[in-house]
C-alpha cells in the first residue's frame, strides 16, 4: 500500500491531529478506538488499516494522499504564536483559518521540494536589527517601526513611490509565502512561523486590494520583530499599548506611505496642506485629492487619513469626521472596493510562484493530473483548463502565443 514505516503514519497522525488541537482521546473516540490503541498507532506499534487510513483523513480534514505522501513537510507553528480572543469572531473560526494556512505552506514545501527550487535566502530573510525588541529595553517602537519602513524601502528599491507588486517582492526579500483564503469579514490577515514551512501570511481574500496591502505590509512588521510570535490582524484592531502592534502599525504608514513621497504630492494637492481648525468639515476638492492619494499609493482611505494626521497635513478627527454616520466596515469596504476599481475575489488563493511550481511539477511528470487539481484545489477539468489557459500568451501585435508542453517527452529538470 505505502513505503511509509508505521512508525513514519503514526507522525503523521500525531501531527495532524495536534493541528486540529484534538486529544489522543478526543481522536480515539470520534475513531471509535480507546485512547491506548490510538497511543500504539502514534508510536508506531500498531498498523492502521486501508479503512482506518480512510476514516483518519476524513477526521483530520487530509487526503489519503496526503497522509502518505512521502515528501511530506511538517507544517507546525512556534509554540510561541497565539490566537487573540474577539467578540467579532470565534477562536474557532480563527483556528481554522491558521490551519488552511498550514496545509498551504506545506503543500507549497513539498513542491519546492519535488521539483529541486528551495528559495535563495532574501535580502530581508536575515535581518535582525528589528529581532525580539521587547528583550533590547528602551527602544522606542515607533521610532524603530520608521526606522525599518525605510530599511525595507532601501533594500527593495522603492524610493518614496508607491511599493507595486508588493506580494511578489516580499516573496522575493523576505522568503515570505503569501496566500489569499476565504475568511470572516472581520479578519484581514494570518501570520504563522514554522521550522519548515518558514513565514506564511495568509491574506482575506474578500477584502479588496488596498486593504490587502495593508493588511501585509502590517504582517511584514511583525516578521521584522519577531517571526515567532506570529499574529491574527482583525479589520478595525487596535492594540496601542503592544509594542509589537505600534511596531507595526508604524511601520505600515511609513512604508506604504512615506513622508518624503506624500510631501511632494502635496505640493499638488493643496487642499490637503496647512492648518485647519480641529473639526473642521472636509471640502470637496480635499475629498478628491484624498481619493486621488489613495489610488496612487494603492492604500485604504482610513490608513491614508490616519497618516496626513500623523503628519500633521489634517487635523487630529479627520477620519472620525470623514466616516461620521456611515454603516461602519462594510460600508467602508464597499467604498474602498470602489476606489480601487477590481473585483474584491482572487480567481485562485495561490501566489503565481506557488502555481507555476505545480506546472512544472505537473510537465516533468513527477505528479498526475489528480495531484495538480489536489494542489490546486481544483477538480480534474478545472485543473486541465486552467493549466491549458496559462500556457497561452499575448503578444505586442495581438497574436496570442501558446506553449504546446508534451508532458510526455521526458524533460530535464534543468
Amino acid at each position: 500500500m505505502t513505503s511509509l514505516s508505521s512508525e513514519q503514519i503514526g507522525e503523521r497522525v500525531s501531527e495532524a491531529r495536534k493541528q486540529r488541537r484534538l486529544t489522543q482521546a478526543e481522536l480515539a473516540a470520534r475513531l471509535g478506538f480507546s485512547r491506548t490503541t490510538m497511543v500504539a498507532i502514534e508510536k508506531g506499534e500498531r498498523p492502521v488499516s486501508p479503512a482506518e487510513l480512510l476514516q483518519f483523513s476524513e477526521i483530520l480534514g487530509l487526503s489519503v494522499h496526503e497522509l502518505l505522501r512521502e515528501t511530506h513537510v511538517n507544517a507546525a507553528v512556534s509554540p510561541r504564536f497565539h490566537i487573540p480572543s474577539s467578540a467579532s469572531i470565534s477562536e474557532a473560526e480563527i483556528s481554522a483559518q491558521v490551519e488552511n494556512l498550514q496545509v498551504a505552506a506545506r503543500r507549497y514545501v513539498e513542491l519546492e521540494r519535488i521539483c529541486e527550487r528551495l528559495p535563495r535566502p532574501g535580502p530581508l530573510s536575515s535581518i535582525q536589527t528589528y529581532r525580539m525588541m521587547e528583550d533590547q529595553g528602551g527602544v522606542d517602537p515607533v521610532l524603530a517601526g520608521e526606522a525599518a519602513a525605510r530599511m525595507t524601502r532601501d533594500v527593495l528599491g522603492l524610493g518614496d513611490g508607491p511599493a507595486t507588486a508588493l506580494d511578489q517582492q516580499l516573496e522575493w526579500a523576505a522568503n515570505l509565502r503569501i496566500f489569499y483564503q476565504e475568511m470572516p469579514d472581520p479578519l484581514a490577515a494570518v501570520f504563522i512561523f514554522g521550522d519548515e514551512i518558514g513565514a506564511c501570511v495568509a491574506l482575506n481574500r474578500q477584502h479588496p486590494s488596498a486593504r490587502r496591502r495593508w493588511a501585509l505590509s502590517h504582517e511584514m512588521g511583525h516578521f521584522l520583530r519577531n517571526r515567532e510570535a506570529g499574529d491574527v490582524l482583525l479589520v478595525g484592531e487596535t492594540r496601542r499599548q503592544d509594542p509589537a502592534e505600534l511596531f507595526a502599525e508604524t511601520f505600515t504608514k511609513a512604508f506604504l506611505l512615506p513622508a518624503s513621497g506624500i510631501l511632494k504630492h502635496l505640493t499638488r494637492y493643496r487642499s490637503l496642506g496647512g492648518e485647519q481648525p480641529r473639526g473642521a468639515k472636509l471640502s470637496p476638492s480635499a475629498l478628491a485629492d484624498l481619493v486621488n492619494l489613495a489610488q496612487l499609493y494603492e492604500v485604504p482611505m482610513d490608513g491614508l487619513v490616519l497618516r496626513l494626521e500623523d503628519m500633521g497635513y489634517l487635523s487630529r478627527g479627520a477620519y472620525a469626521q470623514l466616516t461620521a454616520g456611515k454603516a461602519g466596515p462594510q460600508a467602508e469596504g464597499r467604498r474602498a472596493r470602489a476606489i480601487s476599481g477590481e473585483p474584491s475575489k482572487r480567481s485562485l488563493r495561490f501566489p503565481n510562484s506557488y502555481i507555476s511550481l505545480a506546472f512544472l511539477a505537473y510537465e516533468e511528470e513527477f505528479i498526475s493530473e489528480g495531484d495538480l487539481a489536489e494542489y490546486l484545489e481544483l477538480d480534474r477539468i478545472s485543473a486541465r483548463l486552467y493549466y491549458q489557459e496559462s500556457r497561452q500568451f499575448s503578444l505586442s501585435k495581438g497574436d496570442n502565443l501558446v506553449f504546446d508542453v508534451d508532458i510526455h517527452s521526458g524533460c530535464s529538470k534543468d
